[in-house]
């Protein structure tokens, strides 16, 4: 099977320009380029490289170490995206649309600041459907699911996009919570797969932790 594992966001913000803001007004925290890439490296890319032919592609902001990000990675692709004028999801949007011509089956897609406590290919996916990892916990509206991580055939791509425009376009310019809900409406929620039936926390849950979200020891 063709991957392509689809990285996006912010890769590196040094703490000197930390206090711009994006454009609905918030401050970057200070992020390094290599923080995770170890550890997205051994717990994605690896695992889904030895039964499959991966691609990894990049979308992200301009930065010092954009050539260190890609040798790192080993990227095909890496499309840059302008900070100040960003809004997350048109920047994932945009990730989206430079596969568009990629010969790939199946696209993950998540974050550059994110270290997975697993394996990620061990997860029970349908290749076939929208996969996210599980429901938000503790939130009124039951169709916000996990944002970091979605795992669907690139057939979806368009469907996908096109959700996350109408997420943003409503006004819920900050994250993809209840894009897909959205997305419901256009391919069904018997194609959408919960891979874990327990809700759980997107900033803290058994599949990963953002480190510039919540510190461990």
């Amino acid at each position: 099977m063709n991957i392509g594992i689809s990285l996006v966001g912010i890769s590196h913000l040094d703490e000197k320009y930390s206090n711009l803001k994006d454009s609905v007004g918030r401050e970057g925290r200070t992020r390094k380029y290599d923080c995770c890439s170890e550890n997205i490296i051994e717990k994605l890319i690896k695992p889904f490289q030895k039964n499959n032919n991966v691609s990894v592609y990049l979308t992200t902001y301009p930065n010092e170490h954009i050539e260190e990000l890609i040798k790192m990675y080993s990227a095909k692709q890496c499309l840059l995206q302008n900070f100040s004028l960003s809004f997350m999801q048109k920047t994932y949007c945009e990730s989206l649309r430079q596969l568009l011509d990629q010969n790939l089956d199946f696209i993950i897609s998540t974050r550059f600041d994110i270290l997975f406590e697993k394996d990620m290919s061990t997860l029970n996916y349908d290749y076939d459907k929208m996969n996210v990892l599980f429901r938000e916990k503790n939130h009124n509206h039951l169709n916000f699911t996990c944002d970091n991580y979605f795992a669907f055939p690139k057939k979806m791509i368009r469907q996908f996009s096109d959700s996350i425009m109408e997420l943003f376009n409503s006004g819920q310019t900050n994250g993809l919570h209840g894009t897909v809900h959205h997305l419901s409406t256009k391919i069904g929620y018997e194609n959408i797969k919960i891979l874990d039936k327990n809700d759980q926390l997107g900033k803290d849950n058994i599949y990963y932790y953002l480190p510039h979200c919540i510190f461990r020891s």
